[in-house]
């Protein structure tokens, strides 16, 4: 892990990626959220948890900025173990 994380433009792109794919009915969430799991160990531990905010907050959200159906839920909650994974690991 990079101590200063994956350049912040870089870390807003991918938080803007997510935010779109995630409601879609499509493979966009599953091939976002890949993208950013190949990510994760180039994120420091800040940029993690901002993008398992991310996650969190779209599992409780219902309409245009939650899940968009069950594929796009399962992508997000392997990224999501991805991540609390990466998180554990360097406590």
């Amino acid at each position: 892990m990079n101590d200063d994380g994956i350049d912040r433009d870089e870390l807003t792109v991918l938080i803007f990626a997510l935010r779109y794919a995630l409601p879609r009915h499509s493979y966009a969430p599953d091939l976002v959220c890949q993208y950013i799991a190949g990510k994760v160990r180039d994120m420091s531990q800040g940029q993690r948890a901002q993008v398992i905010r991310e996650l969190e907050e779209a599992g409780e959200t219902r309409g245009p900025f939650g899940y968009g159906d069950y594929i796009a839920r399962a992508a997000g909650e392997r990224l999501l173990a991805v991540l609390r994974e990466a998180v554990n690991n360097d406590e």
